[in-house]
């Protein structure tokens, strides 16, 4: 158990086949569990709350499993970033003010985030006020936020259950949504190939948070900024933002008709 700490939980930089297993973080700073530039990293049956970024984080590392882990009460709870080769499953992930995300960030050492695989988790609930720093990027996170993919690629999103998060159960969007590069930035900012399909939802979207409501979102199981035409979404049953996504048997033609076609009343909109 590690209680009380300012900076980090557990950090390790640059190990080969590391393994967190059967760990209780309380109030650990910044980071619960905080694997960087790794490869090869289990993180297993940890449970952690109270930290102001990401409670189970793992960046710029490659060969990745989380699973069967508990993140509650933290401003994030699991975060992929810039990371290859990552699979997130079985966990529970409550009371955040974002459940899990996967991120490509610019200005890193790793510039891809590619093929990541968040399957048979419980997102619910995360509807915490979001405490972490102002500077920070998961400030701009907004509560209620479920499952979150920015600029990532490749990310498959199946048999999980994301329930009762106020603003989205699952977005995908670009890092121009989020941040702002006057000279570009130094990855590709745009989501692409990643595939949701076969989950189950329930009361998402019910109170979106005011960020996203003053950028003309309206809460949703399902919300999409437009980035990206490879995505694609199978869930017939689910909220939509916009109404039809894309699936994954369109034609590429289809594809550009239908971006095509939001972006018109998008700008019709204002």
């Amino acid at each position: 158990a590690f209680r009380n700490y300012t900076s980090n939980g557990v950090m390790i930089n640059g190990g080969r086949n590391v393994t967190f297993r059967d760990l209780y973080l309380y109030d650990t700073g910044l980071y619960g569990v905080y694997p960087v530039e790794c490869v090869g990293v289990l993180i297993e049956r940890c449970e952690v709350t109270k930290v102001r970024d990401a409670g189970l984080y793992v960046g710029q590392s490659k060969d990745i499993v989380v699973r069967g882990s508990i993140a509650h009460g933290n401003v994030t709870g699991i975060e992929i970033e810039n990371c290859v080769n990552a699979v997130v499953e079985n966990n529970e992930i409550y009371n955040n003010s974002g459940g899990i995300l996967v991120f490509l960030l610019p200005n890193n050492p790793s510039k891809v985030s590619r093929n990541c695989l968040v399957r048979g988790n419980r997102v619910h609930d995360n509807n915490h006020v979001n405490f972490a720093d102002p500077t920070a990027i998961v400030s701009s996170v907004p509560s209620g936020t479920g499952i979150l993919i920015m600029a990532a690629d490749e990310v498959e999103v199946t048999d999980n259950e994301i329930t009762g998060n106020n603003s989205y159960g699952i977005g995908v969007v670009s890092l121009e949504m989020v941040l702002e590069a006057e000279d570009g930035f130094d990855v590709d900012p745009v989501p692409e190939r990643c595939w949701i399909h076969d989950n189950i939802y329930d009361a998402n979207g019910t109170n979106p948070h005011l960020s996203l409501v003053e950028l003309g979102f309206p809460g949703a199981d399902l919300l999409w900024d437009l980035s990206g035409h490879g995505n694609s979404w199978d869930e017939p049953d689910a909220v939509a933002m916009p109404p039809i996504l894309p699936g994954k048997a369109w034609s590429p033609i289809a594809r550009r008709a239908n971006w095509r076609l939001w972006k018109i009343l998008e700008a019709m909109t204002g």
